[in-house]
């Protein structure tokens, strides 16, 4: 056995007492196979070995495995999956290189667990396995494989801009909204993250806050020019439950340099 395959665990009541095999007939009834991988898992490893057996045939040597049809997620036409006609072995091929989203792109692609299509797919892919012999009549079972697809947190959170820089005057009330940190994260769940200022100077007391979810700023204490003009705060920016199984220590996290300018007191004409 190659690897990283799995033996199938599917059992057949009607071959008694032969468990992980089935019998080999022409039939409608369904033979299930459930599987689960990373979406980072390796291309053209194997993850599942799909087994048969034909009476007619010893040790089935005379049989013949195809995929006939593919449910394969969130690529139009997408071709993830390949199976080895002689032994049955199902392996990650990756995406079809055409990219309906971003254009073409050169050979295949890890599998993508980051696609709104992809979740109302409940992440998975069917793959339907037909297992042939060769005799006369030819007769032949439809295997279904269900690989379920894991979630991995793969990509930073991104900055709309390297550096932000907003302006507010001297005079605003307290909870004057100032600016916006806009961050974005292509993992699913998608832009869910994480804002908290750690550091630069702030003023005393604080001058500003942030939204923890939003990456809002807004005014905490009241500003005065002649004391300070500007100010430069560090914010943190990190992702959030990306992760199947959440872990801290994988999670990403990118940083923002915020400039704000206190503008001189906004006289009221009337």
């Amino acid at each position: 056995m190659l690897p990283g395959t799995q033996l199938s665990h599917a059992y057949d009541k009607d071959v008694a007492g032969k468990g992980d095999v089935y019998r080999f007939l022409n039939k409608t009834k369904d033979f299930v196979i459930d599987a689960k991988i990373d979406e980072d898992y390796p291309l053209f490893q194997s993850i599942y070995r799909v087994t048969a057996t034909d009476e007619d045939f010893a040790n089935g040597d005379w049989l013949n495995y195809t995929i006939e049809t593919q449910l394969s997620g969130p690529k139009k036409g997408a071709n993830s999956f390949g199976v080895d006609p002689i032994s049955g072995v199902v392996t990650v091929r990756g995406e079809d290189p055409l990219d309906f989203d971003a254009g073409y792109h050169i050979g295949p692609r890890h599998l993508d667990f980051d696609n709104a299509i992809f979740a109302g797919m409940h992440f998975k892919h069917t793959l339907f396995v037909k297992v042939s012999d060769e005799g006369s009549p030819v007769l032949s079972t439809i295997i279904t494989v269900i690989v379920r697809v894991s979630r991995i947190n793969e990509l930073n959170p991104i900055g709309t801009a390297s550096a932000f820089t907003f302006s507010v005057f001297e005079n605003s009330p307290i909870d004057t909204l100032v600016g916006k940190v806009t961050f974005t994260d292509a993992d699913w769940p998608f832009n869910n993250m994480n804002y908290t200022i750690v550091g630069g100077n702030l003023g005393t007391p604080p001058k500003f806050y942030i939204e923890p979810d939003t990456g809002v700023i807004k005014l905490l204490d009241s500003l005065d020019r002649e004391t300070e003009s500007q100010y430069k705060i560090a914010v943190k920016v990190t992702d959030l439950d990306n992760d199947a199984i959440p872990d801290p220590l994988r999670q990403r996290r990118g940083t923002a340099q915020v400039t704000i300018n206190v503008l001189v007191r906004m006289s009221h004409c009337l």
